[in-house]
């Protein structure tokens, strides 16, 4: 499942989720992340979210770092962060912290482990909410010509030149409805208890 902008007829992929047997894994692709995720030295930039079965859910960042021009594959867990280090593939160094709230990107991970991914209890937002505005520089992005699948979502920005689009994923037991009744929005049952919902809307239009 993936969520796109259409536009003149060519797509961009914001986001997409891959789903194995005991692993949900969501994706944001660079040009969907918000600006005050990324450092300036972060170069080639790959943001995932993992969620394991066991719910240990985290955070990975992987891009290479132009302060030291080694590659970092940096993930933040509810109770640790783990940075590994690599020069042209071969292993540097490997470092081990507690969270202590110093880290910008913390706040994007929950601070306490996370119910089991087979029957989570409650609404689980744990995969951010992306925005992207429909400026110039960001429609020329829209290069995409291959057909989206009948389970992505698909939000048409003709005429919404300079709008501003809010998209994300969550996870919630399937007894839920729906957490989103607005803008586009469609979810996928898995381990036959969770859905995993994606939704794409204009929150902002010019003017």
């Amino acid at each position: 499942m993936k969520i796109k902008v259409k536009y003149k007829e060519k797509y961009l992929t914001l986001g997409y989720v891959s789903i194995t047997k005991n692993t949900i894994v969501v994706w944001y692709t660079p040009q969907a992340i918000v600006g005050s995720l990324v450092a300036g030295n972060m170069l080639d930039l790959d943001l995932h979210a993992t969620y394991p079965m066991n719910g240990d859910f985290h955070y990975s960042y992987k891009f290479m770092n132009s302060d030291d021009n080694l590659d970092y594959d940096k993930k933040i867990y509810h109770d640790r962060i783990v940075i590994v280090k690599y020069l042209n593939g071969e292993f540097v160094d490997k470092i081990r912290s507690e969270r202590d709230g110093s880290d910008f990107l913390e706040h994007m991970v929950p601070d306490t482990m996370c119910d089991p991914l087979d029957n989570p209890e409650f609404n689980m937002f744990v995969y951010p909410q992306g925005a992207i505005s429909m400026v110039k520089k960001n429609l020329s992005m829209i290069t995409e010509e291959s057909k989206p699948k009948d389970s992505d979502i698909i939000l048409k920005v003709d005429g919404l030149e300079d709008s501003i689009l809010n998209f994300g994923f969550s996870i919630y037991n399937k007894s839920r409805e729906k957490l989103y009744q607005h803008g586009e929005v469609k979810r996928i049952l898995c381990f036959e208890n969770v859905y995993v919902e994606a939704f794409l809307r204009v929150v902002k239009t010019p003017g």
